[in-house]
């Protein structure tokens, strides 16, 4: 079976956002919020690219718990390893404006190697899953 295009188009986008993340800590400034939202973008499409590649439809959704409830249709132990990436969800929208109001949400350091942490290991899970 011939893997789809875009399932390559969606694992492109996912490391793109995982290697910005990366590289956004080098710089002198700190990019923190920039940061866990591209790693939030990473796992989301990590996801979709699994999803798309066994043909499993996905509404339009930043919540990765959502994306992962349709993984367990297809492999639930693979959505049990992945659920702890869904603490990223968090950073989707929310955080990317300066009005958002009410966020219990503390971006420092801390935070953002754990971020990249999960992004890195779910895009690695992934990509070795998807070929």
């Amino acid at each position: 079976m011939a893997k789809p295009k875009m399932v390559d188009l969606w694992l492109k986008k996912a490391g793109r956002d995982l290697r910005f993340s990366k590289a956004a800590l080098t710089l002198e400034e700190q990019f923190f919020d920039e940061i866990v939202f591209h790693c939030q973008q990473s796992v989301e499409k990590s996801i979709k690219a699994f999803l798309t590649l066994h043909k499993e439809p996905f509404g339009k959704t930043h919540d990765i718990g959502e994306l992962l409830l349709s993984v367990s249709k297809i492999d639930a132990e693979l959505s049990k390893l992945l659920d702890s990436s869904k603490i990223l969800s968090k950073y989707a929208v929310a955080i990317r404006y300066p009005d958002a109001q009410g966020l219990d949400v503390v971006i420092d350091s801390e935070a953002v190697n754990r971020s990249i942490a999960l992004a890195e290991a779910v895009y690695v899970e992934l990509s070795s899953r998807i070929g």
